[in-house]
């Protein structure tokens, strides 16, 4: 819910967004084509579920963060970088599949949104499963309260997105 994965993980066609120029390594996006050029994106053939649900809210305070981050790859207070065609960390190169975690959550600069502020994505996702919570019945804003406002309240609060929710779960 309002996930802070890159939407090209799920899917190679989602939104692209611009990195800064002087922030931008110039890395290939390795969420949409893992791990070579053309190749399907990281969460392709993922099925394990019996729908996938795109609660988004393009507002999200948090994810709006998480675009900072995903710019201030490599982490170069872990001393990671990137010297085209690797990743290092040290004298140490880093590479796929033996490093992806660790690639993805320090070096790898995500080229599109967080999935949780990406509408309409394409892939495991379906047009009836996309759920706009910025959009009334649920009306999330762009505060703070509303990055995880599912969690972060009481029920009675909330009862209208868990009611959706559970619906869409095909759970009620």
């Amino acid at each position: 819910m309002q996930g802070a994965v890159p939407a090209h993980t799920y899917d190679q066609n989602a939104t692209t967004r611009t990195i800064p120029s002087l922030l931008d390594v110039g890395d290939p996006d390795y969420y949409a084509n893992y791990w070579t050029t053309g190749a399907p994106s990281y969460f392709t053939n993922v099925i394990v579920a019996g729908s996938y649900i795109n609660f988004f809210n393009t507002n999200d305070w948090a994810l709006s963060y998480w675009q900072v981050d995903q710019n201030l790859k490599p982490d170069a207070s872990g001393n990671y970088a990137y010297s085209s065609p690797h990743f290092i960390q040290n004298s140490r190169t880093l590479g796929f599949p033996t490093n992806t975690y660790e690639i993805f959550s320090f070096c790898d600069q995500a080229r599109c949104f967080a999935i949780g502020a990406q509408p309409n994505l394409g892939g495991v996702f379906r047009t009836p499963f996309q759920i706009d919570l910025a959009a009334p019945p649920f009306n999330y804003s762009t505060q703070h309260k509303y990055h995880s406002a599912e969690f972060r309240s009481d029920n009675m609060s909330r009862a209208v997105f868990w009611n959706d929710a559970l619906v869409r779960m095909n759970l009620k």
